[in-house]
């Protein structure tokens, strides 16, 4: 039921932003917009979409070369005469 509930309200915020997108671009009608205009507009979002795009396959490249286990790791922040002395000590409790 939440989770209808939660759907539901994004999708009336989905609505209502493309209700007012719509409504500003065609208010906008008797505005020129030059060639480089369209160019700048077409350029800001080829890189946006670019840079988007970039950054998810970076996180994923890490997470399937296990890069984002070392920060995981609690251990790897220790100093080694701590860590030495954990691993005489035996493994650690569970956490609660």
């Amino acid at each position: 039921m939440r989770t209808l509930i939660l759907l539901g309200a994004l999708g009336l915020l989905l609505l209502g932003a493309l209700f007012v997108a719509l409504r500003s671009w065609t208010g906008l009608a008797g505005v020129a917009i030059p060639w480089q205009g369209w160019l700048a507009l077409i350029g800001g979002a080829v890189l946006t979409l670019a840079l988007g795009i970039g950054l998810m396959a970076l996180m994923f490249y890490s997470a399937r070369r296990g890069h984002d286990e070392a920060a995981h790791d609690q251990q790897a922040f220790r100093l080694p005469e701590a860590r030495e002395r954990d691993e005489e000590d035996g493994p650690p409790p569970p956490p609660r």
